[in-house]
Order: C-alpha cells, then structure tokens, then sequence
C-alpha cells in the first residue's frame, strides 16, 4: 500500500513563517543568529527550500558584542529521505547568502564561514518509519481481529518549484 502527502509550496512557506523568529546559538560566548519575520520561501526543485529573512547576528569579540543587521539572509534547507529503507526524513541547513547592513564583503563571507560550519553539524531528523508503524486495537464488535497495525517498509521524496510530496510504502497486517 502507498500513502502520500502533497505539501504546496504555500503550506512548507506558512510552516518555516511560524517557525520565526528562530535562534541559533554560534560557537563562543555570546554568539548567536536570529532569523526573523517576514520571510519568503522558495522550492529548490530536488533539494529541499530557500529561505530568505532579515536576521541579527552577534558575535563577541574584544570584549565587544556588536549586533548586526543582515538583510537580506539565505538560508537552502535541504530535505532528504535517508536510512536503509528511506524511512528518515531530514533536514540540514547552509546559509547560501548574507548581506550584512554597513560592512564589507569579506565579513559577510566570515559569518556565513562560522553559521555553515555550525549548521553542518545540525540536523533534524523525523523518523517517518516509527511515526507511522503503530498497532492499533479494534473494537470488541470486529472479533475475531484484536488489532490492526501498519509497518512502514520505506519511501520517496519529490520536490517541485510547487511543492512536495512524500509518498510512504507501508505493509497492513491483521491479528
């Protein structure tokens, strides 16, 4: 059998809206990026979306902690279905651009170095197989079946300018 959930690009830009505004905390004291409102989404057609936002970054240094404007910031989430039965869905991030409000190019370039060796290593991963493989119990009025139960045995995941569409293949088993 075979399930899948059609998500419009509307709906994955309404998601990531509600999300803001989102902070990730940066190596060293006092470090830290904030994503904030409003936020436009873009499909990147088999990768995954581009977020685009202003966001505020500080980052301590000499005793000092500057907080800066970046308008606008980049950031490709990347989606994927990953394990052996394609049963993960996940999410990893990189900042494509940033341009910092009053400052020179080249600090532009260190602070996405420092976001995008930081996000490299964050990742969300929401396990599809275990939310969906579930035994369910059946009422006293289907004897002689006690429960019902579904076991996902993997995935797809497709991506469009549009949208996506997670299709999931899952086995019903009767007891």
């Amino acid at each position: 059998m075979w399930l899948q959930l059609a998500v419009s690009a509307a709906d994955v830009s309404a998601l990531f809206g509600r999300l803001l505004p989102l902070r990730f905390d940066l190596p060293g004291e006092g470090r830290w990026l904030e994503l904030r409102p409003p936020a436009t989404l873009a499909m990147l057609p088999e990768v995954g979306a581009q977020l685009s936002c202003p966001a505020q970054v500080a980052y301590a240094v000499a005793g000092l902690q500057p907080q800066l404007t970046i308008d606008p910031l980049r950031l490709d989430v990347g989606l994927s279905l990953e394990g052996a039965q394609r049963n993960v869905l996940v999410l990893t991030f990189r900042l494509d651009a940033a341009d910092t409000r009053g400052v020179p190019a080249f600090v532009d370039r260190v602070i996405a170095d420092v976001v995008n060796a930081r996000l490299s290593a964050w990742r969300v991963e929401l396990p599809i197989g275990e939310l969906l493989t579930r035994t369910f119990p059946l009422p006293a009025a289907a004897l002689p079946l006690r429960s019902m139960a579904t076991h996902v045995r993997g995935g797809d995941l497709a991506i469009t300018a549009d949208g996506l569409a997670l299709v999931v293949s899952f086995d019903l088993e009767f007891a």
